[in-house]
């Protein structure tokens, strides 16, 4: 399996971090607090650059969660799963 590196969170109010692979692909995290939820839920993110330019990250995962330890770990779960190595279609067979 492949090792999966998650730096730690970083921004006041919304947050970020970065995923990467030992493979060095890697995927960029957000998490903020949905404006004006009276419940206090957070969003997530979950974002690539591959096929875009440097500004233009593409969503591959989001979700609502109820609280920002929520999100972090929702956000943290759907880039592992997306930095999996893809099982070749023959080991399948």
């Amino acid at each position: 399996m492949t090792s999966i590196t998650i730096k730690p969170w970083d921004g006041e109010e919304a947050h970020e971090t970065e995923a990467t692979a030992a493979d060095g692909r890697f995927l960029s995290l957000y998490t903020a607090p949905l404006p004006a939820c009276p419940w206090g839920r957070w969003i997530w993110t979950v974002d690539t650059c591959e096929s875009a330019g440097d500004h233009e990250l593409r969503p591959i995962a989001m979700g609502i969660a109820y609280s920002k330890n929520e999100a972090t770990a929702a956000a943290e779960e759907a880039a592992r799963h997306w930095l999996r190595p893809t099982p070749r279609l023959e080991a399948v067979a």
